[in-house]
């Protein structure tokens, strides 16, 4: 049996950083991944595309990976990063945005994701995974939001 599940994330963050340092550092899919926390691996697929593999969390007995792959796109002209998910790779599937706004000198950065999982796991723990795969996205983007308040103010 597999559970099924998908995570839509939105958040908003202001850096004390310029645009173009804002721009360079997010379009620069390895360098970012660096301060994204809880990233196994993270493959070059060619094409500015990319398999992210997350370390593996577990409930009891049974323990889950998320592997997904992204392919990237920047546009400096309207600030944005996009990432629309790759076929057939992995158990995952991860589409969103970066928008990117200068605010007087300073970076306003707003982020969306959603993620879909499939995770070859029993029904009955669904209600056990679920809030499990919830709450570590939650602690990773918020830990990738300390990291980048560290690197840019």
């Amino acid at each position: 049996m597999t559970v099924e599940m998908t995570i839509d994330f939105t958040k908003e963050m202001e850096f004390n950083a310029d645009f173009d340092t804002c721009f360079e550092f997010f379009s620069n899919v390895p360098q970012t991944a660096e301060y994204f926390p809880k990233v196994e691996r993270l493959t070059g697929l060619g094409g500015n595309s990319f398999q992210w593999e997350m370390e593996k969390v577990g409930v009891s007995k049974y323990t889950i990976q998320v592997i997904y792959a992204c392919k990237y796109e920047a546009d400096k002209q309207k600030g944005t990063i996009k990432w629309t998910p790759v076929s057939d790779v992995g158990n995952g599937r991860n589409e969103g945005y970066a928008k990117l706004t200068d605010v007087n000198g300073k970076t306003r950065v707003q982020f969306y994701t959603k993620l879909d999982i499939s995770l070859p796991l029993p029904g009955l723990v669904k209600s056990l995974v679920k809030p499990l795969v919830v709450r570590e996205f939650n602690s990773t983007a918020d830990q990738f939001e300390k990291n980048l308040v560290a690197k840019f103010g």
